[in-house]
């Protein structure tokens, strides 16, 4: 560390004017970041299930739609369906709509001399009452519409808008919106649909980054005034922060990269984080100018006797954001970019950018950040009466905690449902619960099969699954060549329900695609490619938790080995798909980068501290912070999602830096005073108040999250904040108790003499 004092001693303004230059080239760069919040997104492009999806997409057109849903007292009535049918036209000139299906432009196969002819259902706005009627009871016995575009009780419909960009569908969505909210009244309307939730999303959590970066930064700089009682105490360390967002969001931005659900939190997070090396450091310094070293004294002793500790903490941070990489899901991967780049740009900062402004001012005008406060000092006094008098209670009550915490760990359960992300009174969720309860759902989801159609055993497969498919709670809405086919044959005979059935034969089938193909061929291409070899079955599933979505697509699955089996290759693939895939990584790699987070914390603690035991003492109150975290989560019914998935990983690297500092500072003590009572005694009460000053900082700092619009960042705030305070505590209580024990039994007593 001498080297490094006199390093930055020595080109001090080249440093500060260096740090200048690249954080305003990073701010022009930070400035042009986007946001996204898209399901896909979350997934590596390489993902097969991603691949599948975008194949089907690519081949039978988009699954993206925004579902438009009208209710009123009577929807089969001229006004009401003038209004449909003008809606219907604005919506299909946005630009971003592909194609817009409500029940003013839906078709109806009807026979005609030629064979067949495709005509809209409903070709004239009724006049009257009679016509109305008549309307009413044509749809009444047409499947492949009511319950999908109108309601049996003719109170409520739906207009589908597909997108054409679901990755990017804000600007749509909200033309969409627009055209929409001058049609209501006296119908209620209700917009929903994946790229609009994707669209919503985006818009919160702009909303979320205008709110909350300022309200952070203004508690930050309260906390640091009330703790510094000066100026340079505030915006020192208040400056490296601002430094390492700039440079963090900055870096996502050059590598083409945008903030998602979860880096939303980042510039937050690393206010409150960032700002822990800076404080250690300013309070350092301050504790040396108090001993009476001039300016440049204090300012390389701070360096020589914090710096190691500092990098240390800065070290383990890092560690623990970065360990997240070992999750599969991309938005985890660049969260953990951002965060482990933007927390050692804030530890550069801190022993680099902070000394060389320091070297450069002048004394401050009095030394109250050094001074000794009551309030911190009788806090500081029941801390080390409770750590030397009271420490077999706190090894007990640490015990009681692991048996808690680890009774409930089988509890936990993953859940990465899209809608969970939004709050229960927002206008999203009530609207996607009121389309998911009225029309059977929203979320699309597939039934891709290889296979020529005109082979008659594979088309009565079909139909048995569709029919069977009929009889699952909450899947929905089955459509496919089969559904054109028994609409079909009824035109081509006597028009009633009961003749809606397949074609027997592979030349009833051919002939029934000719004539298809020769009243619109544009009607089969989201249902079979042009070589008849691969078929789409569409269907709509209901909003739920992951886990019941996982087993409605796992018996969704075993109708399909039911009614295929081995004989044709056949995919399933939707939004329901994309998400179970979502909690699958969740899960996994909660465990990976939990592992790793733990195992290198060790071993960098173990390797700097030049000791397995040592490294052991530091980790062992983070260890106990995870378990506690995850036995809130159990106890409590949190699920492990996006968010609350980076927690335990999180906890390990920002929790262990109380540890290390506090054991540093022991040891440190310990060789200037040879006796290692009074080092821990000592300890507590010095390197503790800066601990305190860092732990409010953080603990404010992930209290702010709890504003947030979506839900799972609102969990993740307030677990984050709670691990906070448990890995504070167990290096200031938990840590110095296992040490004064270790001391009594090596020494069998504890006197400070």
């Amino acid at each position: 560390m001498n080297k490094l004092a006199k390093f930055v001693k020595n080109h001090s303004s080249f440093i500060i004017v260096m740090v200048a230059i690249i954080t305003v080239i990073m701010g022009y760069y930070a400035l042009q970041i986007e946001i996204e919040a898209g399901i896909k997104d979350m997934l590596p492009e390489d993902n097969k299930v991603v691949e599948k999806y975008e194949d089907v997409q690519d081949t039978f057109g988009g699954m993206a739609f925004a579902v438009i849903m009208l209710e009123d007292e009577e929807i089969i009535d001229s006004p009401t369906l003038k209004k449909i049918e003008n809606m219907t036209a604005e919506l299909e000139g946005i630009k971003g709509v592909n194609e817009v299906k409500s029940l003013t432009n839906i078709e109806k196969i009807e026979g005609s001399v030629s064979g067949i002819e495709v005509n809209e259902f409903v070709k004239d706005l009724p006049q009257n009452n009679e016509e109305s009627q008549k309307i009413k009871e044509d749809l009444l016995s047409r499947d492949q519409y009511l319950g999908k575009i109108v309601t049996k009780n003719f109170k409520s419909t739906v207009l589908l808008a597909e997108i054409e960009d679901e990755d990017k569908p804000e600007a749509v969505v909200n033309r969409i919106q627009d055209a929409v909210k001058k049609y209501e009244g006296p119908e209620k309307i209700h917009i929903t649909g994946s790229p609009v939730m994707v669209a919503d999303a985006t818009d919160y959590m702009k909303d979320d980054l205008k709110r909350l970066l300022p309200f952070v930064i203004g508690v930050i700089l309260i906390i640091l005034y009330l703790s510094f009682r000066s100026i340079r105490g505030v915006l020192l360390p208040i400056s490296t922060v601002l430094i390492s967002v700039i440079w963090a969001v900055g870096l996502q931005s050059l590598l083409g990269k945008s903030l998602s659900l979860v880096s939303t939190v980042l510039p937050v997070l690393l206010v409150s984080v960032g700002s822990a090396y800076a404080i250690h450091i300013v309070a350092r310094y301050y504790e040396e100018l108090k001993d009476g070293n001039d300016i440049d004294k204090a300012v390389e002793n701070t360096i020589k006797e914090v710096g190691i500790a500092v990098i240390m903490a800065g070290g383990t941070t890092m560690i623990g954001f970065a360990s997240l990489f070992f999750s599969d899901l991309v938005i985890i991967q660049d969260f953990a970019l951002g965060t482990a780049f933007g927390v050692g740009i804030a530890l550069l900062a801190a022993i680099l950018f902070i000394p060389a402004v320091l070297y450069k001012m002048k004394a401050p005008s009095h030394l109250k950040a050094a001074e000794k406060r009551t309030f911190s000092t009788n806090f500081f006094k029941g801390i080390y009466k409770i750590v030397r008098y009271r420490r077999r209670t706190v090894i007990i009550l640490v015990i009681i905690l692991i048996a808690l915490s680890s009774w409930v760990l089988p509890k936990l359960q993953p859940n990465t449902n899209y809608i969970s992300y939004f709050k229960k009174d927002s206008p999203t969720r009530i609207a996607t619960e009121k389309v998911d309860s009225t029309f059977g759902g929203s979320q699309p989801l597939n039934v891709v099969v290889n296979g020529n159609i005109k082979n008659p055993d594979l088309l009565k497969r079909m139909r048995d699954f569709q029919d069977d498919i009929e009889n699952v709670e909450d899947v929905n809405n089955p459509l496919s060549i089969v559904t054109l086919f028994r609409q079909e044959n009824r035109a081509l005979t006597e028009d009633i329900k009961e003749n809606e059935v397949i074609p027997e034969s592979r030349n009833k089938i051919a002939q029934y695609l000719l004539l298809l193909e020769m009243s619109d061929k544009e009607m089969l291409e989201s249902y079979l490619t042009f070589d008849y070899e691969t078929a789409n079955i569409q269907m709509t599933m209901e909003t739920m938790s992951s886990t019941e979505q996982k087993e409605k697509v796992a018996e969704v699955r075993s109708l399909i080995d039911k009614h295929f089996g081995d004989e044709y290759k056949v995919e399933l693939t939707g939004i329901p798909e994309l998400g179970n895939e979502v909690t699958d990584l969740v899960v996994s790699g909660q465990i990976k980068s939990l592992i790793s987070a733990i195992a290198f914390t060790f071993l960098v603690t173990s390797l700097l501290l030049k000791s397995i035991k040592r490294g052991f003492f530091c980790s062992l109150p983070i260890a106990l912070t995870v378990l506690i975290n995850f036995g809130i989560m159990g106890w409590f019914g949190i699920s492990l999602d996006i968010a609350t998935v980076m927690v335990a990983s999180i906890a390990v690297g920002i929790g262990v830096d109380y540890s290390i500092h506090i054991f540093t500072r022991y040891l440190e003590e310990k060789d200037k005073k040879e006796n290692e009572v009074k080092a821990l005694k000592e300890a507590i009460f010095t390197v503790g108040r800066a601990n305190l000053y860092n732990a409010i900082a953080v603990i404010a700092g992930f209290c702010i999250i709890l504003l947030s619009s979506f839900p799972p960042l609102i969990t993740f705030g307030g677990l984050t904040a709670i691990t906070m305070v448990v890995s504070f505590t167990g290096a200031l209580i938990i840590l110095p108790s296992l040490i004064m024990s270790t001391i009594k039994i090596i020494n069998g007593n504890l006197d400070e003499n």
